[in-house]
């Protein structure tokens, strides 16, 4: 009765967490920094950059923080900062390797990619310090310290707000700079935090036993990782390319703000893959399978409501420039719930500690995105790269959840919980898409929805409460 109150408990913890988190970079991205930066070209190039820091932060990192639930199982919670600060170390070398091969090889990087040396070099840099605040993330985490981790993960983007529209107004000229620099400085000021705290809680002890607990786990999920930022960046990358970085700009706005659910589930998800490595440890499979049933059904209602209401969300919040994307927006939304589903699937795999298993099936995803955007934009342009993205996204949680259930096997959640929720947003997806011209019709439907939903959930948590 206990476990299920602390689930609900932090749940609702990390909902506001991350509503804080999401909220803020939500304002940030969507409606302060679009109308400050005044040109889709300008939002074009700070996406770009944010591509390069989430490139740079999947290699130096390690993806060593999805083997801190593993290390907790293994080591137990006393050895677990020293577990992280061993890791936390290695990072660091390969931090002043990365920055030594880019110095080196400044002029190829800048004819592939546009960027200068000295912006990738504060992408590495911010990537070191960015790993180390999501090391502290994960050590609160699986301790379910949910209020310290919710610091962890809202403290960054509330600074790099801060900073960034102080920047902006105030110093820049070139006004996408003010953002960059915002968003450096937030970063190196709480990474350097946490580092700070990871090496004072482990009192500086390495061990190197902890490395080689830590590789076979987490290297599989670098190319994953890699991987899905090409799923997701790769769209942006070649509209920039082919159609220039006005339309990648607006494609990009569109992108974020078709994510807006994406933040309810990776709140909930920090809660529920504790609960997930628990119950299955101590065969508690009924348990998990109810919770997990539970999970999908009411984030799926989250995604229909928002669905149907996207188009005038986007018309509020963005300038004019950017609504030509509203044609494509409720495709971009639809991918985002696949993710989701194969966030599931692959929490299975890291359980089983067969992460070897899950690039495969995401790197077979990337090629197929490549592939799509290959022919599609140059036809379609950023409505072909939405289209792309849905298809790609669904490939990707069909193969994971053949990994999990039919090569690692002994995956709980069965495939009617999974795609029949899948299959419905899908069809409010299109029906949006149809329906983009008759608000009326879609604002009655979501509140019909939403009404709903508002009730199933109250009489959700009223159930939870008296357990």
């Amino acid at each position: 009765m206990i476990k299920k109150k602390t689930f609900l408990n932090n749940s609702l913890v990390y909902i506001v967490g991350v509503g804080l988190n999401q909220g803020v970079n939500f304002l940030a991205l969507t409606i302060i920094l679009p109308r400050l930066l005044e040109t889709p070209e300008d939002y074009g190039f700070i996406t770009m950059y944010a591509l390069f820091v989430n490139v740079c932060l999947t290699f130096i990192s390690l993806q060593g923080g999805s083997s801190v639930n593993n290390a907790l199982n293994e080591y137990g919670k006393e050895k677990l900062n020293s577990y992280v600060f061993s890791i936390s170390l290695i990072n660091i070398v390969i931090s002043f390797v990365t920055i030594a091969l880019v110095l080196i090889f400044s002029d190829t990087i800048l004819n592939i990619t546009n960027f200068s040396a000295y912006f990738i070099v504060l992408a590495i840099i911010q990537a070191a310090f960015s790993s180390f605040a999501s090391f502290q993330l994960e050590i609160n985490r699986v301790q379910k310290k949910a209020i310290s981790a919710v610091f962890w993960t809202s403290s960054i983007p509330v600074l790099r707000l801060c900073l960034s529209v102080i920047f902006i107004i105030y110093v820049f000229n070139f006004r996408s700079f003010g953002d960059v620099y915002g968003f450096f400085i937030a970063t190196t000021l709480i990474g350097a935090i946490a580092f700070a705290k990871t090496t004072l809680d482990a009192k500086a002890k390495f061990n190197f036993e902890y490395i080689k607990f830590c590789l076979p786990i987490s290297v599989p999920i670098i190319f994953h990782a890699i991987s899905n930022i090409a799923i997701s960046g790769a769209d942006k990358y070649m509209l920039s390319q082919m159609l220039g970085k006005s339309e990648m700009g607006i494609y990009a706005f569109i992108f974020n703000v078709s994510l807006l659910p994406t933040g309810i589930w990776f709140a909930i998800n920090n809660a529920w893959s504790v609960e997930y490595f628990e119950k299955l440890k101590n065969n508690e499979t009924d348990s998990i399978v109810a919770l997990t049933n539970t999970y999908i059904k009411y984030l799926s209602c989250v995604y229909v409501v928002i669905l149907l209401i996207l188009p005038e969300l986007i018309y509020i919040i963005a300038a004019p420039d950017y609504h030509p994307g509203i044609q494509y927006s409720s495709f971009i939304m639809a991918g985002s719930f696949f993710t989701f589903l194969y966030t599931i699937c692959s929490t299975h795999q890291i359980y089983a500690k067969k992460t070897k298993y899950i690039p495969i099936a995401t790197v077979a995803s990337a090629l197929v995105n490549i592939g799509l955007n290959l022919i599609i934009i140059p036809r379609y342009g950023a409505f072909g790269a939405a289209i792309s993205s849905l298809v790609s996204f669904s490939f990707l949680f069909t193969m994971h959840y053949i990994v999990a259930r039919f090569v690692i096997k002994g995956f709980p959640i069965s495939l009617r919980n999974l795609v029949l929720p899948a299959a419905l947003i899908v069809c409010v997806s299109l029906l949006v898409s149809f329906l983009i011209d008759y608000t009326l019709i879609r604002l009655l439907l979501a509140a019909v929805f939403g009404g709903f939903f508002a009730v199933s959930f109250i009489g959700f948590v009223r159930r939870k409460s008296n357990i």
